[in-house]
């Protein structure tokens, strides 16, 4: 498996320690055994607000809050539409290209069960989204297809 999940967000890399730059992990708030430190309960998400104030007192981060999970959406958008090109042409590739989409759509999956936007640990996304795009812009590279604006770099 690409990582290990918890309840649909992304952790830590199958093996890995958690390591900076996450801000999060910098923080040491990692693992299922600190989730209350920003899930009071089960029903309430964490929002900006509550990040900004309630973990850092009058000093108020709840913006980086906000520009993480943008910038997830930013990074993940083209990779939707490469998925769904890609699906498009599922018939016509060759088993070594399915073999090649198999690998993309795990990367992909990872980012789409990852319910946190990146919140979690926003370098593990974004590693994550690059052998994503590097595998899905070679797939649609060899089958002649289009690649999303914003996918290649």
């Amino acid at each position: 498996s690409v990582v290990a999940l918890h309840e649909g967000t992304l952790l830590l890399e199958e093996g890995a320690e958690p390591t900076p730059p996450s801000m999060m992990v910098d923080m040491g708030v990692y693992g299922a055994e600190n989730c209350s430190s920003c899930h009071a309960d089960a029903f309430d998400k964490p929002t900006a607000e509550t990040c900004g104030t309630n973990c850092h007192g009058e000093m108020d981060y709840g913006f980086m809050f906000d520009e993480i999970r943008n910038e997830f959406d930013t990074v993940k958008a083209p990779l939707d539409a490469l998925n769904i090109e890609l699906y498009k042409a599922l018939n016509k590739m060759t088993a070594e290209q399915k073999a090649q989409f198999n690998k993309f759509k795990e990367y992909y999956d990872a980012l789409a069960y990852d319910k946190s936007k990146g919140i979690h640990n926003n370098e593990l996304y974004r590693g994550i989204a690059e052998k994503a795009t590097a595998i899905g812009t070679e797939l649609a590279n060899g089958l002649g297809i289009p690649v999303p604006a914003g996918e290649q770099n």
